[in-house]
C-alpha cells in the first residue's frame, strides 16, 4: 500500500500538468493538445539527411521554380525529388521537407490533396504554400488550421525534427527578420547555449546545419506535426488566410500573435 501511495505521489510530482503554473508555462500557443513524441519527426530527420549540403542560397524566383519542379506527379500520387533542388531559401527548404515527409508517412492518402500542396500562387497567405511561406507565424497558422499538430515557444520542450520559426528581432510581420528552420538540438559551452538547426542558410550557401547562440534569437515558434492524416483538412480551409496576408503590411509582436493563435483556427 505504501509503495502504491509513493508511486502515485511520484507520478504527480513528474506530471507537468499537476498545477496551474505549469499549464500556463507549457501551453502558451496551443491549449488543446499534449506535447509528445511522434514518428513524423523521425521521418523529417531522415529526409533532411538525404538532401545534399550546399548548393546556392538565393531568394529569387529561380529558387521557387526549383521547388515547383521538385514536386512531380506520378499517376495518382506524387513524389519529391531531393536532387537538383538548388538554388534554395529557408521556407522553401522546410516546405520541401514537410511535403516529402508527408509522402513517406504511413497511411497518408495524398491523392486528393496533392494539387493543394503544389505551388500555384506566390502570394503570402494564399494556398498551403502561401501560408507556409508568409511572414509571421505562417507554418504555425497553417498546421493549426489543418488540426495537424501543436505550436509552442519553449525551447526546452523542443524535439529534433520540430519545425521552427526564428525571429531575430522583436518585430513580427512587415518589418520582421525571420528564418524558417528545422530544430535539431541545443548544446552548451563556455560561450553560452547554442541552437542547432537545418535549413537553407546564407552562411552555408544553401542546405545545411547551422548553430546560433540562443541569446541572438528574440523569439521562436515551434510547430510539431502530430496528426499527419489531417492533411485531408486542406480540402476544406479557405483559399486565403487574411491574417497571414496582412503580415506584408502590418507589424505586430509575439504577444499579439500568441493571442491570435490561441483564439483562432478552432477545431471543428
Amino acid at each position: 500500500m505504501k509503495l502504491k501511495i509513493l508511486f502515485i505521489a511520484f507520478c504527480f510530482f513528474l506530471n507537468p500538468f499537476s498545477n496551474k503554473k505549469s499549464i500556463k508555462k507549457i501551453f502558451i500557443l496551443n491549449f488543446e493538445k499534449k506535447i509528445t513524441e511522434n514518428d513524423f519527426n523521425k521521418i523529417v530527420l531522415k529526409v533532411i539527411s538525404e538532401i545534399p549540403n550546399g548548393g546556392v542560397y538565393d531568394i529569387s524566383s529561380a529558387a521557387t521554380n526549383k521547388l515547383i519542379n521538385a514536386i512531380k506527379k506520378v499517376n495518382d500520387s506524387y513524389t519529391y525529388e531531393l536532387k537538383d533542388i538548388s538554388p534554395s531559401y529557408c521556407s522553401g527548404a522546410t516546405y520541401l521537407v514537410f511535403c516529402k515527409a508527408l509522402s513517406l508517412y504511413k497511411n497518408v492518402k495524398l491523392k486528393n490533396t496533392y494539387d493543394l500542396l503544389q505551388i500555384h500562387s506566390k502570394l503570402d497567405g494564399v494556398g498551403l504554400w502561401g501560408r507556409w511561406n508568409s511572414n509571421g507565424p505562417g507554418t504555425a497558422c497553417l498546421i493549426k488550421s489543418l488540426n495537424m499538430g501543436i505550436n509552442f515557444d519553449q525551447i526546452e520542450l523542443a524535439q529534433p525534427g520540430d519545425f521552427m520559426k526564428i525571429f531575430w528581432t522583436n518585430e513580427v510581420g512587415m518589418k520582421e527578420k525571420g528564418h524558417s528552420v528545422i530544430f535539431l538540438k541545443t548544446t552548451k559551452d563556455k560561450i553560452g547555449t547554442w541552437v542547432h538547426f537545418w535549413s537553407s542558410n546564407k552562411s552555408t550557401n544553401g542546405y545545411g546545419e547551422k548553430k546560433v547562440l540562443l541569446n541572438k534569437i528574440k523569439w521562436q515558434i515551434f510547430t510539431r506535426i502530430t496528426t499527419p492524416l489531417n492533411i485531408i483538412n486542406a480540402l476544406s480551409i479557405p483559399k486565403c488566410d487574411n491574417y497571414l496576408k496582412s503580415m506584408l503590411k502590418v507589424t505586430t509582436n509575439k504577444e499579439e500573435v500568441t493571442i491570435f493563435l490561441k483564439n483562432n483556427y478552432k477545431s471543428k
